[in-house]
């Protein structure tokens, strides 16, 4: 018995579903991308950006904390609220995989 199309019409009350397109990174390496390991970050925030100055400890003790400073990134806000669900996402799931992370207090740091 042959079947008949369905034209029945949604209602206008019934949601649609949509989709957004995934959009896949292509990355260019460029001829001046750097790399570092980093053991210092501070933050800074404006009412128009946040700063993160990124360094490595080179020196602690003598009451002093010596930080070799490597790159400063400014950011929006709405990019570091971005980035911070990512990294938290990307924490959580280190965590899972390997156990917690066990926090380290250095000297002269705020960890919060």
């Amino acid at each position: 018995m042959p079947t008949r199309p369905n034209k029945r019409k949604p209602r206008k009350d019934t949601p649609v579903a949509t989709t957004t397109p995934t959009l896949i990174p292509e990355h260019v390496n460029s001829e001046n991308a750097l790399t570092f390991y980093v053991s210092s970050a501070e933050i800074f925030v404006t009412v128009y950006d946040f700063r993160l100055r990124i360094g490595e400890i080179l020196k602690v003790g003598e009451g002093k904390l010596v930080i070799k400073d490597l790159v400063t990134l400014y950011m929006s806000p709405q990019h570091a609220l971005a980035l911070t669900a990512i990294l938290a996402n990307r924490i959580r799931n280190y965590e899972e995989q390997y156990g917690k992370i066990p926090r380290l207090e250095a000297p002269g740091q705020e960890v919060s």
